[in-house]
């Protein structure tokens, strides 16, 4: 049974806390593939401890979520790093390039079409990711979080100007190449 009194709480230091833990993630985050984890885990994290100690325990919302945010990055990062010694977290391509498990297709019978989406979407993935991280974070709150340029540019501590160049030169050399891929 769901407790109202937990849910209404949590609902509270969500829309309270939520846009400043995003930031407080994607600067601290060394890959832009974890923020959307790391946020979700830290808000699980304090629904549990609400549920578990009460409406009453969480007398700061704010600082509690924090540091939660803060536990779980430190946490990820400890794992991967312990992580990496054990397991390959990375296959190699007949090119030599690294390529991470997490993004090998496990569906070996795709349609003809779906080869060809993915294939785009990899070389898009690959573009993307040789940009600088400062890029790739921008992009992140861009399209995966909806924020606005002068949104982005407040949370990043960057220039209105600096956020748009580094969605539109991104953008543009998309375009580029694939169109470039076209004419071939």
């Amino acid at each position: 049974m769901i407790d109202q009194g937990c849910t209404s709480r949590f609902n509270e230091i969500y829309e309270n806390t939520y846009d400043a833990v995003v930031s407080l993630v994607t600067y601290r985050c060394k890959s832009v593939a974890d923020i959307a984890d790391i946020v979700q885990e830290t808000y699980v994290e304090l629904y549990k401890i609400i549920q578990k100690r009460g409406v009453d325990y969480v007398q700061n919302g704010q600082a509690i979520t924090f540091r939660i945010a803060k536990q779980k990055l430190s946490r990820h990062y400890k794992l991967m790093d312990k992580l990496k010694r054990f397991v390959p977290l990375f296959a190699v391509s007949s090119e030599g390039d690294e390529i991470p498990l997490t993004d090998l297709e496990t569906d070996a019978f795709l349609a003809e079409e779906c080869i060809v989406s993915q294939a785009l979407l990899s070389e898009a993935q690959d573009l993307i990711a040789r940009k600088p991280d400062d890029v790739r974070k921008v992009l992140y709150l861009y399209y995966n979080e909806d924020l606005t340029i002068p949104q982005i540019a407040k949370k990043l501590s960057l220039t209105q100007s600096s956020v748009k160049n580094k969605i539109y030169r991104t953008l543009k050399e998309l375009r580029d190449f694939y169109n470039e891929e076209a004419d071939v």
